[in-house]
């Protein structure tokens, strides 16, 4: 399977590009500036930052999308350069992803080479995200009819965070293809009633990791649930999973439920987090809202949490991260904030975001985040 799949992605990629040659084609983009300036407040003082971590803006302070497609769009390469630390991978600074691609037999097949980053088996929440369909390496894709697509995925390593995982020990000549990344995927769409997607990662090793005890990762299975049968609601459902294979079960579980028009958009989201033989797993819960008033959207974004023995404390993108807290620890944030949109291209945005964290034992801590920032889309 594992030759399989990585001899069609390259038959697949020598067909787009001669597809291309052949038929012209041409190049299209868009993208976003972003920038913004911010103080940050706690007991030991203030300081001024960079406010890459508190805008609304996807990706960061520059995003630059590109396509080169054929004329009829059924070969061609995707291209995303993020100019942020944070999406960088070390051998290819800036670059989120840069893959070819081709479609066989109509829309049959599809075949995608490269550094991949596709959604066709993304899950509909805010908060767990599937890896089976990116990596470097190569992504095949059958559709046996409209509603079900099937996919197959051979990596080097899949995306981990700011990493390209074995892309350093691929480089040197220490990678094996029996260390890859091997995924199966699924996405299934009942029009207006409900999508359910499933992504399943099978155990690799992660050759760049110098502990050869840490080197073999789980495999990992996410899942998602879109219910569409109300309009303007969303209502997901979305699980991950890691450890099956090996019984060493860590879970992610999220709900997202959300209504929202032209005008309003309010919503409450859940995460649990849980460890195998635990039974006092870690608690998130938001809610949030806005309303356009003309150009001007006012929102308030609420955060509480709850700290259990199933690991890190799990934060939405906005608020404090990466502490992990004991049993009876709590955190809990607001974000009220004002964003105006000035054009459909230019937007600018103020807020604040303040942060309590009651430890347990220790004294309860505070601080707070002012920013402004502001967002060109082309």
């Amino acid at each position: 399977m594992r030759k399989t799949v990585l001899s069609a992605v390259l038959i697949g990629l020598l067909s787009g590009v001669t597809s291309f040659a052949q038929n012209g084609g041409g190049l299209s983009f868009d993208g976003v500036i972003a920038s913004g300036i911010g103080w940050y407040f706690d007991d030991d003082g203030s300081k001024m930052l960079a406010v890459d971590n508190y805008m609304e803006a996807a990706g960061g302070w520059f995003r630059l999308n590109a396509a080169l497609d054929n004329a009829e769009k059924t070969s061609g390469i995707k291209f995303r350069m993020e100019a942020q630390p944070a999406s960088t991978n070390g051998l290819y600074p800036f670059v989120r992803y840069f893959y070819g691609y081709t479609n066989l037999f109509g829309d049959l097949v599809t075949l995608k080479g490269g550094m991949v980053d596709d959604a066709t088996f993304a899950t509909a929440g805010d908060s767990i995200g599937t890896d089976a369909d990116e990596g470097l390496g190569g992504l095949l894709i059958i559709k046996p009819f409209s509603m079900l697509k099937l996919g197959f995925g051979a990596y080097i390593g899949p995306r981990s965070g700011d990493k390209i995982l074995n892309i350093k020990s691929a480089s040197n000549g220490e990678f094996d293809a029996s260390d890859g990344a091997y995924t199966a995927s699924l996405a299934f769409s009942l029009p207006d009633v409900f999508d359910y997607t499933l992504g399943y990662r099978f155990k690799f090793k992660n050759k760049d990791e110098s502990d050869l005890d840490n080197q073999e990762k789980p495999d990992r299975l996410v899942t998602g649930v879109n219910i569409r049968v109300l309009k303007n609601v969303t209502l997901a459902l979305d699980t991950l999973i890691n450890g099956i294979s090996d019984k060493s079960i860590t879970g992610m579980y999220a709900l997202t439920t959300a209504y929202s028009n032209d005008l309003l958009t309010v919503g409450f989201d859940t995460m649990i987090q849980s460890a195998d033989g635990k039974d006092d797993p870690a608690l998130g819960f938001m809610l949030y809202g806005s309303y356009a008033v003309k150009k001007l959207v006012p929102r308030m974004d609420v955060y509480f949490g709850i700290g259990g023995t199933g690991g890190k404390m799990y934060y939405w993108e906005y608020y404090y991260e990466g502490v992990t807290y004991n049993t009876k620890d709590k955190f809990i944030g607001f974000r009220p904030s004002f964003k105006y949109n000035a054009t459909e291209s230019i937007s600018v945005e103020c807020g604040d975001l303040i942060n309590i964290r009651m430890p347990d034992g220790s004294d309860t801590t505070f601080d707070n985040s002012l920013y402004l920032s502001f967002v060109y889309k082309f």
